[in-house]
């Protein structure tokens, strides 16, 4: 079996203005991230089939089962480079749970990130955005690892390393 373990880290922001409104009631927002050196653990394995998942650590009931945002990421990638591939998926959970540290969001990039590393699909930072932003505001934002600060405008827009 196939495995790979990825750093999720948690991020906060360092400034957040709103902008304005989008029209379907999201706020637009310029918003400046800093990557924290905590962060959770994601082990993706190469499994026959399915989508296997456990948690070591904090946990709620919104976390359990489909309605996970790793898992939600995981069927993400499947449906979109249309693969019966199975996948287990062990999360490592170190960040606190909504303390507004994007913890969900990075663990599902790092799905993503981990998937494409894994099964050699190769596709762009880009495109793993425009998976992350049908899963949150956030997993774009987090589908690229770079240690600089990072801008952002809008709900699930794509950043740019700040200047």
């Amino acid at each position: 079996m196939q495995s790979l373990t990825l750093s999720a880290p948690a991020k906060i922001n360092t400034h957040l203005r709103i902008v304005g409104q989008r029209d379907d009631g999201y706020h637009l927002l310029q918003m400046v991230m800093v990557k924290l050196s905590l962060s959770d653990r994601i082990t993706v394995s190469t499994i026959s089939q399915g989508i296997e998942f456990e948690i070591e650590g904090s946990q709620d009931e919104g976390m359990k089962g489909d309605k996970n945002l790793v898992v939600r990421a995981a069927k993400a990638f499947c449906e979109m480079i249309g693969t019966k591939q199975g996948v287990r998926i062990h999360l490592q959970k170190n960040i606190p749970l909504g303390a507004g540290l994007a913890g969900g969001s990075s663990d599902a990039a790092a799905v993503l990130r981990g998937l494409n590393q894994l099964w050699n699909v190769g596709m762009a930072p880009s495109e793993l955005m425009t998976i992350g932003v049908k899963l949150g505001a956030d997993v774009p934002l987090r589908t690229r690892c770079r240690r600089r600060p990072k801008t952002g405008a809008g709900r699930g827009r794509p950043s740019r390393p700040a200047e």
